[in-house]
């Protein structure tokens, strides 16, 4: 479900890319934030439902919890590039 609306995002960011920074930013006010919003709701709901749990799903929500501010910062700053794709290319193998 949420790959889906990441995959979105990623298409409206391809889009919006020839965009002043301001432009891309109050695009992603208006389509992106809603859904990341609405991941960020379903992850503190798994959260909770898998409170005691162990395994990779406890620890992956935990990090996105943990990292909200972080994560979310693309849609506070039209500069901010949604993808890590210019770190992994620099980075010696």
């Amino acid at each position: 479900m949420y790959s889906k609306k990441a995959s979105r995002c990623r298409g409206q960011q391809g889009e919006a890319a020839k965009n002043s920074y301001d432009d891309k930013q109050r695009l992603r006010e208006q389509y992106a934030r809603p859904h990341v919003e609405e991941f960020f709701a379903w992850v503190e709901g798994e959260k909770a439902r898998v409170a005691g749990t162990r395994g990779l799903l406890p620890k992956a929500l935990g990090y996105a919890t943990n990292h909200k501010a972080a994560l979310m910062r693309y849609l506070e700053d039209g500069r901010v590039v949604l993808d890590n794709n210019r770190s992994v290319k620099g980075r010696p193998r």
